[in-house]
């Protein structure tokens, strides 16, 4: 998650005048919402994680 909230704060003029904390913040807070609200999106991002990165 850091490179992508590295390449938002780099080259994004909305993101230039936050840190990259608060970035992250947001990104985390709007991926738990996205879970919790749509089961697709839930059942997606599982089956991705599990052949990427192996079951957690």
């Amino acid at each position: 998650m850091a490179d992508i909230t590295a390449m938002l704060h780099l080259h994004f003029e909305e993101f230039k005048t936050l840190k990259p904390e608060t970035i992250r913040k947001n990104i985390n807070s709007i991926n738990q919402e996205t879970k919790e609200h749509n089961k697709d999106f839930s059942e997606l991002d599982a089956a991705l994680t599990n052949h990427f990165f192996g079951k957690r």
